[in-house]
């Protein structure tokens, strides 16, 4: 038994000590034969030694070493005490002060820490010993991803915790690989807590300015453990608060926060708005529409407050922004309007006026005039409705003095022209969601941007129209809160992030066509 145990220390050595490693999964690093080679029956104690409570190891190499950033580089899991390295000729000694737990199996991660003297070759190994009389010898992996992605996170640190994992070095840890896979080694029965974290600045501890990922119930192990489940890893909500606020001359103001800015009272400089004053987006931002003509403004102060949140932010106003000009913008998709669609123009001030009589729109085919149907403003924006069956190319005029608002007039003329978009220009998907019975926001992707929103309550069918030919992607979200859009996660309330199924496959559409399209969801987002 006795010459068996010490065959299999040796061969484990070997092996150990000629293997390429990182932290967890010990892969990748330098394979050159002339990196420093340990001399594997004088290291001292044994690979794999048992009930061993000393105080140091003693590993003589083939060559003259270096060491290299070793605070960083040689890691003890679980990290009990702190490992001192020197070196005195050939020999490299690792120590430490601190008396470690009984019954506890240690790993020794030297990960690039020992290079050679002339080639910086480096050497990566790893040295297990255990206090008690066995090696524990349970492992579990598991993959993280990026919650919004999918995509494999690699670097981050993936740690299992006997205690609160927010107020204590992990019991084990490993690294995760290029692939989003870390595989924890050498570990003992019990019930642990998980997270992955980013850990930024090496300190084993997370730091609520990383992205995070973790599991809210804790995990069993009384055996070897692969995770089919990923980890999701996103940067945590923020705290509540008024985040940004934009000036554009020379009224337009748009304020941004990081939580639901609905249901809200919002005052300007002390004035309370009134609900139809300010819009707010799917994006928790609120726009409104405030006069800086007056000399005596010089800031502008928002005051919001909610059930949540009582913030006040606030931008200093220039007297040469106050007389910047008034800036025009439009809902034209690539110079063009769909048939369905309604011309919107919106202002960097709000509306005050509209004199109808100078708005002209013309057929550029023959130049005859179009009747306008009706013309309508609210807050900063002016919608113009016309009859758009059978027209091609169309100019729309706006003669100086057809717009006011409180700080500004149309002094010289706006001349748009546009394309009218018809049905038979485009194509349709019939899309079918009945395999979620949970409310759901689907996005449909044009490479990396998102053309279309569409909230479902519990799947069902959808006719989606007027999609210019192409090839499209979807993204649907589980909308748990029923808000529109993507939530991340909330570690103060242990909620995680919602999920996400990705459709990367690209669905072609084609023009005057309709296709059916059914979306599946897939298993733990792989």
């Amino acid at each position: 038994m006795y010459m068996a145990f010490r065959t299999f220390l040796i061969f484990g050595l070997i092996v150990l000590l000629t293997a390429c490693a990182q932290i967890g999964t010990l892969t990748g690093g330098a394979k050159d034969t002339t990196a420093p080679q340990p001399i594997s029956d004088k290291v001292i104690p044994e690979n794999g030694t048992t009930n061993y409570f000393g105080h140091e190891i003693k590993i003589p190499f083939n060559e003259f070493v270096k060491l290299n950033n070793v605070a960083e580089n040689i890691i003890l899991v679980p990290p009990h005490t702190k490992i001192n390295a020197t070196l005195h000729k050939k020999e490299l000694t690792l120590s430490w002060k601190d008396s470690l737990q009984i019954n506890t199996t240690y790993a020794i991660y030297m990960n690039r820490a020992v290079k050679d003297i002339t080639e910086n070759n480096d050497s990566l190994m790893q040295f297990v010993f255990s206090t008690g009389p066995i090696i524990d010898s349970l492992t579990y992996g598991v993959k993280v991803i990026d919650a919004f992605t999918n995509v494999p996170v690699s670097g981050c640190l993936v740690a299992l915790y006997t205690g609160k994992t927010d107020s204590i070095l992990p019991s084990y840890f490993a690294q995760t690989d290029k692939n989003g896979f870390a595989s924890l080694k050498y570990l003992k029965n019990g019930n642990y807590s998980l997270q992955a974290f980013e850990d930024k600045n090496k300190d084993l501890q997370y730091q609520k300015t990383e992205r995070t990922a973790l599991r809210l119930s804790k995990i069993s192990l009384d055996s070897s453990i692969l995770d089919t489940v990923p980890l999701r890893m996103f940067t945590p909500l923020d705290l509540p608060k008024l985040s940004t606020i934009k000036y554009q001359a020379p009224g337009l103001f748009e304020v941004e926060a990081t939580r639901d800015v609905k249901d809200a009272e919002i005052f300007v400089n002390r004035r309370l708005l009134t609900k139809n004053e300010y819009r707010i987006s799917a994006s928790n931002k609120f726009t409104f529409c405030y006069s800086v003509k007056d000399t005596s403004i010089k800031e502008v102060e928002v005051i919001f407050q909610n059930t949540w949140l009582k913030d006040t932010i606030s931008t200093r106003i220039l007297e040469k922004e106050k007389t910047g000009k008034l800036k025009i913008g439009n809902n034209l998709v690539n110079n063009s309007l769909y048939e369905k669609d309604t011309l919107n123009l919106n202002f960097t001030d709000a509306i005050a006026s509209v004199n109808k009589d100078l708005f002209h729109l013309k057929n550029k085919k023959d130049s005859s005039l179009i009747q306008i149907d009706k013309i309508t403003f609210n807050q900063n924006e002016v919608q113009i409705i016309f009859l758009k069956k059978t027209l091609k190319e169309v100019q729309l005029t706006i003669q100086p003095n057809g717009i006011t608002t409180p700080d500004a007039v149309l002094k010289d003329s706006l001349i748009i022209d546009f394309s009218i978009k018809e049905s038979k220009d485009f194509g349709a998907i019939n899309l079918d969601l009945s395999a979620y019975q949970q409310p759901i926001v689907v996005e449909i992707l044009l490479g990396e941007s998102v053309i279309r929103t569409i909230n479902f309550k519990n799947g069902g069918k959808k006719l989606i129209e007027t999609l210019e030919p192409n090839d499209y992607k979807f993204r649907v979200i589980i909308d748990e809160n029923q808000n529109g859009r993507w939530d991340v996660g909330d570690l103060e309330n242990k909620k995680l992030p919602e999920e996400i199924h990705l459709f990367i496959e690209p669905t072609k559409v084609r023009a005057n066509w309709e296709i059916d399209l059914k979306l599946i969801p897939k298993t733990n987002n792989e």
